[in-house]
């Protein structure tokens, strides 16, 4: 059986009529990066019951209602890169609890949200923002992230023990950040993380004993 895929990038829409996609319930993948769209609202992706990737990068979005996937409850892949977003609720991301891969880089985030429970996310991309800080909460809940990448941002701190409760990540980019130290990250850091790139940091000394389980540098 085919699924479904709907295939709108790289053209010039603004907007899309709220009943645009009211017969499209088993659509599977829409594509609409590279428009110039601003918003999303709830009322054009309600009937997207069925859908499981949503690209919407390289637009204009500034903010997306907090119930605006509340019917895209079996999402699996959502990209927002190179967008205008300052926030992201939880609340928004909480609607899709299936989420297997989020990109939110390139856009203008301060701070990291405080992710909700996301047992099958894997893939979490929040490069090229404006965070300067990673708490031990913010990504608590979300324990199966194999990826993550903080690369390029004003990453200055990150809480000790702030990667505990990510048991299965594997791979972890900061770099081109701040830094002057990884005891926030390697304090607690589990043993399946294998793979850090830190370069372009300002870190002042480095202790390798404290690395983890079977421990890697990029080349």
């Amino acid at each position: 059986m085919c699924q479904q895929v709907l295939r709108l990038a790289g053209n010039q829409l603004t907007s899309i009529p709220d009943d645009t996609f009211k017969s499209l319930g088993n659509l599977h993948a829409l594509e609409l990066a590279a428009n110039q769209l601003e918003d999303l609202p709830q009322k054009v992706l309600s009937p997207l019951r069925a859908l499981h990737r949503l690209g919407a990068s390289h637009n204009q979005l500034h903010t997306l209602d907090q119930h605006a996937l509340a019917n895209c409850s079996d999402l699996r892949e959502l990209e927002l890169a190179a967008n205008r977003f300052a926030k992201i609720s939880s609340e928004l991301l909480a609607t899709v609890p299936r989420l297997e891969l989020l990109d939110l880089s390139g856009n203008q985030l301060e701070l990291l949200p405080l992710f909700p429970a996301l047992p099958a996310l894997t893939v979490l991309k929040v490069s090229d923002n404006r965070i300067a800080s990673v708490s031990r909460d913010n990504l608590s809940k979300l324990s199966g992230l194999r990826m993550l990448d903080l690369s390029e941002n004003g990453l200055n701190m990150v809480e000790h023990g702030a990667l505990s409760k990510n048991t299965r990540l594997e791979g972890l980019r900061i770099d081109a950040n701040n830094l002057v130290d990884l005891d926030g990250i390697l304090t607690g850091a589990p043993p399946s993380l294998y793979a850090v790139n830190a370069s372009d940091n300002q870190l002042q000394h480095f202790d390798f004993a404290r690395l983890p389980g079977e421990f890697l540098w990029p080349c």
